[in-house]
């Protein structure tokens, strides 16, 4: 369970705003049977999923089986965090509430497990500080990454930041958009566009394209390996391979830089995923996905320094709308 819930008590209380249908107190203790007897057989068996290992570390940190054994608790990436993981980083912590960091951006948030950083136990309202100076992207690509994302995101505490009062410290061209008739045709316009920037002298590795799926990446590496441009897929816990264009998925593109960036394929089916869309039969489910995809265009267009490309064939992706 997503929020970390380990008992009825907790479940039956449990927010359940936007999920689109309320659940009475008879239908919550059906589902809390069914939930409870799921974590009890997991249990005794000594089998626990993720959320499973943060309740139960907490659960050790909380009876004083264990000790915390840090001095203080930084924590970057935050957003990317579920509830139970961010109440067992609050529970290492407990002893010292004033060493503990956290370091996000709701904007960069794209998996499930929204969360109020002080209803899971780390207060920080009048100790937060919003960063407002961009220092990787120019202010050309941050705006319209803004623009895409929007004017305000969610602060990760129940409230909203706004994002118009971000500047870049640098400076550069207009992203471009680049609209194609077929696929092929956008793969060979991706080839063109980055031997355009080989020629005028950045490195191979200074250069990455992104795409939304595995296949699309494969096809790009392939289209860059004939025209004879050495190309390195991105793998989680691989670095960036000297000499060679970097080539990966939007999620791959998380927490890297470069000087220059293409993202491919940003059409309509591609961008949200229909292939991911269909999963979804609750409304909320779908919105929140959609809001997902949205936010994961932002990652991948933030990823660029200096240039900026934005590429589809046929219909392109309703997040382009605010840029065409």
């Amino acid at each position: 369970m997503t929020q970390g819930i380990r008992s009825w008590s907790e479940y039956r209380k449990a927010r359940r705003v936007g999920r689109g249908k309320a659940l009475a107190t008879k239908d919550r203790e059906a589902l809390w049977r069914i939930f409870s007897a799921v974590q009890e057989t997991l249990a005794a068996k000594h089998r626990y999923d993720w959320a499973g290992m943060c309740r139960r570390a907490l659960e050790l940190l909380e009876a004083g089986t264990v000790k915390a054994p840090y001095d203080a608790v930084i924590v970057d990436e935050v957003q990317d965090l579920t509830p139970p993981a961010l109440r067992f980083i609050a529970g290492l912590a407990k002893q010292s509430p004033g060493k503990l960091m956290v370091v996000g951006d709701a904007g960069q948030r794209i998996y499930p497990g929204n969360f109020s950083l002080s209803r899971l136990g780390i207060e920080v309202r009048g100790r937060a500080h919003i960063l407002r100076l961009n220092y990787r992207t120019t202010e050309q690509i941050r705006r319209a990454a803004d623009r895409v994302i929007g004017r305000t995101t969610d602060d990760m505490d129940g409230g909203k930041v706004r994002r118009d009062k971000t500047r870049s410290l640098r400076r550069g061209p207009t992203p471009t958009l680049k609209s194609y008739d077929s696929v092929d045709d956008e793969l060979a316009g991706a080839v063109e566009q980055v031997t355009r920037w080989l020629d005028s002298g950045l490195a191979p590795e200074s250069i990455a394209l992104f795409a939304r799926s595995r296949g699309a990446s494969t096809s790009i590496v392939t289209s860059l390996k004939d025209a004879s441009i050495r190309a390195h897929r991105l793998a989680d816990g691989e670095a960036v391979a000297s000499g060679a264009v970097a080539v990966g998925t939007m999620h791959r593109a998380k927490g890297l830089e470069f000087k220059a960036v293409l993202v491919f394929g940003c059409t309509s089916d591609a961008l949200p995923s229909a292939g991911m869309l269909r999963a979804f039969v609750d409304p909320q489910d779908r919105e929140d996905a959609i809001e997902r995809e949205r936010r994961l265009l932002y990652v991948a267009m933030t990823r660029a320094r200096d240039e900026l490309v934005l590429s589809w064939h046929g219909e392109p992706s309703p997040f382009l709308e605010c840029l065409r």
